[in-house]
């Protein structure tokens, strides 16, 4: 019976995905669902305060004229706020540390010393500091800091604390998260401009607050992953690190140890989230990333602009994808067993793979004995998949690079 009730499902999800109005309607539904089924499981938002090891180039700019008090740490906030913010390299205490490590100009000789003075003079507290001594010995404090950082790096509250280093909550790095995914420095400016100097790639970092739009992706992502048991692919953004996927980096990683070119354009068949043309375009790749179905192209999207990625998404089947486009890679991860089912879609597959034009090939096979591949029209093992697809293609050999060959197996196709 629960097997008739899925088949119906999926009729009618098959039919609604032909009316392109009633495609756009039920994604929508889908989204809701994901959102409610996930809120019941949890018993309300998912916010926290947390602490992330991420790479500091993430964090390009810092929040201006903000106060948050730390009593509301985690909360998630509406509003512009995070539309105001400045460069970290731009700010004085910046050009002021560079000249400090360069050992260009004593703190006495820089803008940023200057115009916390100017302050205290006005009548103003700084740091708790009220005269130009206080200020001093505070400088002094950062410049032991900022040799502390020069010799282990950015600690958290955490790691000193097990070094035997006791310091106040506030002293760890704070960051928010905007309202596409992007970090903005909130607290913590030596700390962080001292990294920014000396090259450090990773530090540890406080998660204040989430932009009220990206606390709610972040749960959409969350429901979906509640209502799939799993993703399909990991996330490559740091606060969405947490979500289980089905597959981890053993896939990237035997592409990347196989790639036969250190640059090119590379296009992602059946790309879901578009997990591969992240990691493939940190690497120097010119990705596109081919995907058809509605829901997996909204996460992508959303992804991709959380990370800054520049690939390019081609939102069409890839039965449809024009005869001219030439790539250097093409990945066909899982994706081509799918037109092995139905004597129709097997022509129509090979007269793709005939219109292909590129250079290499990374091939995942199906397990022919997987349930889904029962009374297909036509069902090979990996090998024979991947002699098949050399039959009908310009490529001439095959190099197994993960899996054993009878199972799920990753093939390079050259």
């Amino acid at each position: 019976m629960l097997v008739i009730k899925r088949k119906a499902i999926r009729a009618v999800s098959v039919l609604l995905d032909r009316l392109p109005l009633m495609r756009i309607v039920k994604d929508k539904l889908v989204l809701i669902y994901y959102r409610v089924r996930y809120r019941l499981r949890q018993g309300g938002s998912s916010e926290k305060v947390d602490l992330q090891n991420i790479e500091l180039l993430r964090i390009g700019s810092v929040l201006k004229g903000y106060v948050l008090p730390l009593s509301n740490l985690g909360e998630m906030k509406k509003g512009d706020w995070d539309l105001f913010v400045e460069p970290i390299v731009d700010m004085d205490v910046y050009d002021a540390i560079t000249k400090r490590f360069n050992k260009t100009a004593p703190w006495v000789e820089t803008h940023y010393y200057n115009r916390v003075l100017g302050n205290i003079k006005s009548g103003k507290v700084k740091w708790g500091c009220k005269t130009k001594g206080q200020l001093d010995k505070r400088f002094n404090e950062i410049d032991a800091l900022l040799h502390d950082i020069s010799e282990r790096g950015v600690l958290s509250i955490e790691q000193l604390s097990l070094q035997g280093d006791k310091r106040p909550f506030h002293d760890d790095i704070k960051v928010c998260i905007g309202r596409s995914g992007e970090y903005i420095l909130y607290d913590g400016r030596h700390r962080a401009c001292a990294a920014k100097v000396l090259g450090i790639k990773k530090i540890p970092v406080r998660v204040s607050f989430r932009h009220q739009i990206w606390a709610k992706f972040c749960n959409e992502v969350k429901a979906y992953s509640v209502s799939h048991k799993t993703l399909y692919a990991p996330i490559t953004h740091p606060d969405l690190s947490e979500v289980k996927s089905a597959h981890g980096e053993e896939r990237f990683l035997a592409i990347k140890n196989n790639l036969p070119i250190s640059s090119g354009s590379v296009l992602d068949i059946g790309s879901h989230w578009g997990y591969f043309c992240h990691k493939l375009e940190e690497e120097g790749f010119d990705c596109s990333a081919l995907e058809h179905d509605a829901n997996n192209l909204y996460f992508m999207r959303k992804l991709k602009q959380a990370e800054k990625r520049k690939f390019e998404i081609l939102p069409i089947s890839m039965l449809d994808l024009p005869s001219n486009k030439r790539f250097d890679i093409i990945l066909a991860l899982y994706i081509f067993h799918h037109f092995l089912k139905v004597e129709k879609d097997l022509e129509m597959f090979i007269n793709f793979l005939q219109s292909l034009n590129a250079k290499y090939m990374f091939f995942a096979a199906h397990d022919p004995s997987e349930k889904q591949m029962e009374g297909a029209y036509l069902n090979m093992g990996p090998e024979r998949f991947a002699d098949f697809i050399l039959e009908h293609t310009s490529f001439v050999r095959k190099k197994l690079i993960l899996g054993d060959g009878l199972g799920r197996s990753l093939y390079l196709l050259q």
